[in-house]
């Protein structure tokens, strides 16, 4: 690990898969597939679940709604829900930050912070990228992938598009 520092605060920014233990890396996998997928799973499970109870209960025009949400919630994007942005958060720890904490709302709160101590996308990016190319058997197709994809993601930045 390495210590980085964004605005005042120190942090230790795991490099490779050494520096992650077993559970957190799983989890760093689970939110790098959704950018792949550009799904939020939770979101997707939690909305199935409240549809399902509806349509049991008879209560199909609420699950119409539920799903009309769903539908509003991919396409406008959270600023506080990114799977690159989390996957960055898991490799970088707080003073005293446990890496048994892996929950999604531990790591959007770190977020918050880090971001009004002026955390850049670039670094996000290159850091999340770099801890990739240092696990080549795991992240070899990712990373292809991700090379495949700059060029579309760069045309849609330059287009203007919310995304």
């Amino acid at each position: 690990m390495k210590k980085i520092t964004i605005g005042k605060q120190e942090y230790e920014l795991m490099q490779n898969p050494f520096d992650i233990n077993d559970e957190r890396f799983v989890v760093f996998k689970q939110h790098l597939l959704q950018v792949f997928e550009n799904l939020n799973k939770p979101l997707f499970a939690e909305t199935y679940s409240k549809c399902i109870s509806n349509f049991n209960a008879g209560q199909h025009a609420d699950t119409v709604i539920e799903l009309t949400n769903f539908k509003k919630a991919i396409e406008l994007k959270e600023l506080n829900y990114d799977a690159y942005s989390i996957c960055f958060a898991l490799i970088c720890l707080e003073k005293g930050e446990d890496q048994k904490d892996c929950s999604t709302a531990h790591q959007i709160d770190k977020l918050e912070r880090m971001r009004k101590d002026g955390l850049n996308r670039g670094f996000v990016e290159e850091t999340v990228e770099n801890f990739m190319k240092a696990s080549p058997k795991t992240f070899g197709v990712y990373l292809a992938m991700l090379e495949m994809m700059k060029p579309q993601l760069q045309g849609e930045f330059l287009k203007g598009s919310p995304d």
